[in-house]
């Protein structure tokens, strides 16, 4: 199910609204019709990303740029709302589904604490599936609305974000989070001089204590994404274990990006994943030395993100090597280097080939022509590795984001032809 994500913060409750928008020709359509035509009014291509618990490939987090575009969809959503009662009640759902911490957190506490008096089928919070941090600072220092206060009126919450830019040290004792699936946790960075954090205490921890409680109250976790986006001396100086947690029983996939060899990133390998079967990583991952998340034996599915150091020759055989039983291998086709592995690799059935654009690879040239050149090159020495000679079990090759312009090439219908004679399909994601 698609869905918005909003801040809850201009909402007005002694707005007058008129029963019904007798005046518009929407009037008389059914309200099954009318939902849908909000839900696309208040969607973005990218909302699909917000709400999966389950890996998808290809599905990174929004960046500055799609946050934007979201931003946008929110102001849609506040305005469906103030339309009229009618269409408050259909709209109500686009606009908590997923809530942004930041502003007007305290007048958002209290639509969720009068709604709920009114019962469990009345409830704001009941609609809330995604919370997303990012406060900087209290707007009421003496009497500050914290996330969990939220929380405990959301019972279907099933995502946290924790976004680098939330600076404050959120506590989550005592909170029931059974219904938590999915953390994006990224470490917190202040941008500018105004903004510090609270305490040397809590600069040092960047929301690591933050974790340490969600990890230990979400039993069933089953994604966990860590990141950062700004390398710093900090890194250091950080945990170098986990309070209280040793095993993540439920996790199934885990994204680690950026995360240099470092005390913290230590803290995280030494922890158990039993049901861990789908990672997504950067090369920091696989050099100077792979990390002992890779040699977990149930891991069946890897993703490489777009990241420049799996532009070296070693990348795809030094994960071949140490992860032994791989199904699928997806990852950026002009950020990796094809390199074929040193030996047959039986147990892979599937390659999905991201096709984002890497400017340092269509920019290598001034002339046009012989980037253009250098890029086709590229693409057609990762397909020459798609033989069964290296891959006996590859079943297919799927192809995700835009490839319009690469398969028109009249050069591409060679590489499928040679993959048809290999026995492997060729596909395009939809």
């Amino acid at each position: 199910m698609m869905a918005n994500s909003i801040t809850v913060s201009a909402f007005h409750h002694s707005v007058p609204l008129t029963s019904s928008p007798q005046s518009m020709s929407t009037s008389n359509l059914p309200p099954e019709l009318l939902i849908r035509i909000f839900r696309l009014a208040t969607s973005t291509p990218i909302t699909p990303k917000l709400f999966h618990t389950d890996y998808r490939p290809f599905y990174d987090p929004p960046d500055e740029v799609e946050r934007e575009a979201l931003k946008d969809a929110d102001k849609t959503a506040s305005a469906l709302v103030l339309v009229c009662r009618a269409w408050r009640r259909l709209a109500l759902e686009f606009v908590y589904e997923s809530i942004r911490l930041n502003h007007g957190m305290a007048s958002l506490l209290q639509s969720l604490r009068s709604s709920a008096k009114q019962g469990p089928q009345e409830a704001y919070g009941r609609w809330v599936r995604r919370l997303a941090l990012s406060v900087i600072e209290h707007e009421d220092p003496l009497n500050p609305v914290t996330p969990l206060d939220v929380l405990r009126f959301c019972p279907n919450a099933e995502i946290l974000v924790k976004y680098d830019d939330d600076l404050l040290p959120h506590s989550m004792s005592g909170a029931n989070l059974t219904t938590i699936k999915r953390l994006d946790w990224w470490f917190a960075h202040y941008r500018d001089g105004t903004h510090q954090f609270e305490t040397d205490e809590d600069d040092r921890s960047r929301g690591v204590d933050f974790l340490c409680e969600v990890l230990q109250r979400a039993p069933n976790l089953e994604y966990l994404s860590l990141a950062r986006r700004y390398a710093a001396h900090f890194f250091n100086d950080m945990p170098t274990r986990l309070e209280n947690v040793s095993t993540l029983p439920s996790l199934r996939t885990l994204r680690m990006e950026f995360l240099p060899a470092m005390p913290f990133r230590s803290a995280v390998e030494a922890l158990a994943f039993p049901r861990l079967r789908n990672v997504i990583i950067d090369s920091s991952m696989l050099r100077p030395e792979c990390s002992p998340i890779l040699e977990n034996p149930g891991i069946e599915v890897v993703e490489l993100v777009d990241d420049h150091g799996f532009a070296e020759e070693d990348s795809l055989p030094a994960l071949f090597s140490v992860c032994q039983h791989l199904r699928e291998l997806n990852y950026c086709i002009e950020y990796t280097c094809p390199t074929q592995p040193s030996s047959p690799y039986p147990s892979l059935k599937c390659i999905r080939l991201n096709i984002k654009q890497n400017p340092m690879l269509h920019f290598a040239s001034w002339n046009l022509e012989a980037a253009a050149n250098a890029v086709w090159e590229h693409v057609d020495g990762h397909f020459a590795m798609y033989k069964r000679s290296s891959f006996p079990s590859l079943e297919s090759v799927v192809l995700h984001g835009d490839w319009a312009k690469t398969v028109a090439d009249p050069r591409f219908r060679a590489l499928s032809e040679a993959l048809e004679g290999e026995g492997i399909r060729l596909e395009l994601d939809t």
